[in-house]
């Protein structure tokens, strides 16, 4: 069962008369709306107001709300007006609820949230800052996808692991950090806490604390080249995701798995001569980067290098299943003795 109610409250701001001039009104309104719902037997109330002048707008409630099949949980009418949210009390937010808020630029989540989830903010576009509290003790980065305005986001002690996935220019991560899923941590600069006991921040590369697991190589890290330590075991999905430096990388024989697209390089153009066929780049990415690829038990280490010979423009390789890998001329793939 849900329950809507609405208020409008129009404030007349001013009025100004000079001469025959015709009377200048400024209003603003105060939207109020509260919303109830039984879900899984937990009972959700939450209330919100909407400034239409400030552009402020103010949630609070218990319990879980979600909305899988709504557009939002304001109404399409009154979106336009929500510049900055700020959400208190002991709720989960979940997907759509804060969705396609266009001109939405900065979010406050108090103490006392417990939750975001997958596409909470789905296509906030205008997106700049988001601030946790330390009770969202396992956020989803998904919350914000299509959000392309959002560059950085810090999580603050008391945050214990994060899934989902989501491409930022800057992360920030807590000491308290336990773990994070495959692939979520996606960032051009990573910034851990030193005191942190489950993570490694070496040169800007993000391994587990015992190196066995390489997470994520920033993107914007201009090394040409790079030997993954022969302690390596796991390379995480998309773990050198959009790197356009990169020329070589060395894969020691430790590695028994590589996630899906872990090597997604983008490939800088060159005018390089190389005789290579798009057959053996192929076998190369069908092993290496293909969807659910897993490379087990490898008798030698393995040098790739990246070339782009003749390639008109960046490009982006996906998986060679998905055709794009015979536009790309690599120099080799070849066990050292």
């Amino acid at each position: 069962m849900k329950l809507f109610i609405r208020k409008t409250l129009v404030l007349v701001l001013a009025m100004v008369l000079v001469g025959g001039v015709v009377p200048l009104v400024a209003s603003a309104e105060i939207i109020s709306e509260t919303w109830t719902d039984y879900y899984e037997d937990i009972y959700t109330s939450v209330s919100y107001t909407i400034d239409t002048e400030t552009g402020e707008m103010l949630f609070s409630g218990t319990g879980y709300i979600d909305l899988p099949h709504a557009d939002s949980l304001i109404p399409g009418q009154y979106r336009e007006y929500v510049k900055s949210l700020r959400v208190s009390g002991d709720i989960s937010i979940n997907q759509n609820v804060f969705g396609w808020l266009f001109n939405l630029k900065s979010v406050v989540l108090e103490e006392g949230v417990q939750d975001i989830n997958y596409r909470a903010f789905y296509c906030c576009i205008a997106l700049e800052s988001v601030t946790f509290p330390s009770t969202i003790k396992s956020p989803t980065l998904s919350a914000f996808g299509g959000c392309n305005s959002l560059k950085e986001l810090v999580f603050p002690e008391g945050v214990e692991g994060l899934h989902g996935t989501f491409a930022l220019e800057k992360i920030s991560l807590p000491s308290t950090l336990r773990w994070i899923s495959e692939g979520a941590v996606r960032a051009d600069t990573i910034k851990l806490d030193s005191r942190n006991p489950y993570f490694l921040l070496e040169n800007g590369i993000l391994f587990d604390k015992a190196k066995t697991r390489l997470l994520c190589y920033p993107s914007t890290k201009k090394d040409t080249s790079y030997a993954i330590p022969a302690i390596v075991t796991t390379i995480d999905p998309r773990a050198f995701r959009n790197n356009a430096y990169l020329e070589t990388i060395t894969i020691p024989n430790s590695v028994s798995e590589i996630g899906d697209n872990a090597l997604n390089v983008i490939y800088k153009s060159r005018c390089d001569e190389k005789k290579e066929t798009s057959e053996r780049v192929s076998a190369l990415f069908s092993a290496l980067s293909a969807s659910s690829s897993r490379v087990h038990s490898r008798s030698a280490t393995c040098v790739i290098r990246l070339f782009t010979g003749r390639v008109l423009r960046n490009s982006t390789l996906f998986s060679a299943s998905r055709n794009t890998a015979p536009r790309m001329l690599f120099s080799s793939i070849w066990p050292l003795s």
